[in-house]
C-alpha cells in the first residue's frame, strides 16, 4: 500500500517518515520491502542512521531515494531507459580539471588541492551542492551571479 503524505514545514520530515514506517513494518520483509523517496539526499543520510539507533542493531533499512536518484532508478529499471548521466567520479573529475586550470588565488585552499585524491571529498561535496541547486531549478545565469559574489576569504572562514 502506497502511503503519500504531504507535511507542513513545521512537521519533522524524517521523525515523520519513521513514524509510518513503524506503523506499516508488520509485513513479512518488514522495513526492507518500504521505499522513501525524499525531496533531497540528506534526509536519507539522518533516516538511516536514527532507525539504526533506535534499533539498536543492525537493520535492512527500506529503498531510500532521493527523487533524483529515484527518478533514474525507474527510467532504468521499468522503462529499460539508458541515459548518459555523469556519475560522481566523472564530475570530481571534470571539477578537478577546472580546478588545476584556475589561477592560484582562486582556487579551494590554495595549493592543497593538488592530486584528484586530495581533491575528491571536496570534489564530492561540490558536485553534490550542484545537483541539490539543479533540483531547486535554479538557473545557471543566477547561480554564476552568487558564485561571483562569494569571496574566498568568506569561502574559506
Amino acid at each position: 500500500m502506497s502511503t503519500v503524505r504531504l507535511l507542513s514545514p513545521s512537521q519533522n520530515l524524517v521523525d515523520t517518515v519513521m513514524q509510518v514506517l513503524q506503523n506499516g513494518s508488520a509485513t513479512p520483509d518488514g522495513l526492507a520491502s518500504s521505499v522513501v523517496v525524499f525531496p533531497g539526499k540528506r534526509p536519507a543520510h539522518v533516516l538511516r542512521k536514527r532507525m539504526a539507533q533506535n534499533a539498536g542493531t543492525a537493520i535492512i533499512p527500506p529503498a531510500v531515494h532521493s527523487i533524483d536518484l529515484f527518478i533514474d532508478h525507474l527510467c532504468r529499471e521499468h522503462l529499460h531507459l539508458r541515459g548518459s548521466a555523469v556519475d560522481e567520479y566523472d564530475a570530481v573529475a571534470i571539477l578537478f580539471e577546472l580546478h588545476t586550470r584556475m589561477r592560484r588565488e582562486e582556487k579551494i585552499g590554495g595549493e592543497h588541492f593538488t592530486t584528484l585524491e586530495t581533491f575528491y571529498p571536496v570534489g564530492v561535496k561540490i558536485f553534490s551542492e550542484l545537483e541539490e541547486l539543479t533540483i531547486a531549478g535554479i538557473a545557471a545565469e543566477r547561480l554564476t551571479e552568487m558564485v561571483r559574489s562569494v569571496t574566498l576569504a568568506s569561502a574559506h572562514a
